[in-house]
């Protein structure tokens, strides 16, 4: 009796251990898509373990007309999206606050893709051609909005993301560096805006600039991975043309 309880015991703390791991916010480095599926039920595949298990969960209405994002989680996760709201912006006319003039704000947990449709033209397609972690994802936004009360509109995307195991530990998680990427509005066309040897951590609205300020650790030594003693710079981001990225500090 003893021995069939610690049995049991042994069995349910492993149980334990794995449910805990399911719910890590971490995906294999060898994550490979399946072919792109109109029913969204399954995009990625893992070919050296098992299969990564997909679920549509957001759908987000942009500003852009006739286009719709959806967001795509790992499976068997508790699935938190958080639409960010920051009072940094108030506009008296509308009555809005967003993060940035012009632009959604949005994150969740284990979201590992997007999924782009645009009724206009009658096609879908992915932000990414292979899973990743979504730490934040901007987006043209509905309300109307200004910038010292002239009309302000947004017409592409910007994602942070870790797309790469940096650190080279087989998996793609929190420990490998943060990339920042514009994407426009067709999703054609996708720019990493803060060099690659970067990652990226915090950012600020410059109401003077129409700009976002990005703060970001280079990657001194090189290992992919982020120390707190490496050092920060500041880049400026010109929201009217994201492509035009300064190096504000040092």
């Amino acid at each position: 009796m003893r021995n069939s309880f610690i049995l049991f015991f042994l069995v349910g703390l492993i149980s334990c251990s794995e449910e805990k791991k399911e719910y890590k916010e971490q995906i294999s480095a060898n994550a490979e898509n399946m072919p792109y599926e109109d029913t969204l039920r399954s995009i990625a595949h893992n070919a050296s373990h098992r299969s990564l298990q997909t679920i549509p969960k957001d759908i987000i209405q942009t500003g852009l007309t006739g286009v719709a994002l959806i967001s795509i989680h790992k499976r068997n996760v508790v699935n938190e999206t958080i639409y960010h709201k920051e009072y940094q912006y108030y506009d008296d006319e509308t009555k809005e606050v967003n993060f940035i003039p012009g632009m959604g704000l949005m994150y969740g947990y284990n979201m590992i893709n997007v999924s782009y449709f645009n009724n206009n033209t009658n096609t879908k397609s992915l932000f990414f051609n292979k899973p990743v972690l979504i730490k934040s994802l901007y987006y043209p936004c509905t309300e109307k909005d200004s910038v010292d009360k002239k009309p302000v509109k947004r017409n592409y995307f910007m994602v942070s993301v870790y797309d790469d195991d940096t650190n080279k530990d087989t998996l793609i998680n929190k420990k490998d560096l943060r990339r920042l990427y514009f994407i426009d509005e067709l999703n054609r066309s996708k720019s990493l805006l803060i060099p690659n040897t970067y990652s990226v951590y915090k950012s600020e609205y410059n109401k003077s600039f129409d700009a976002m300020q990005v703060y970001a650790r280079l990657d001194q030594n090189a290992n992919g991975s982020i120390e707190k003693d490496e050092p920060i710079h500041i880049f400026t981001i010109n929201l009217k043309n994201p492509i035009e990225t300064k190096l504000l500090y040092p």
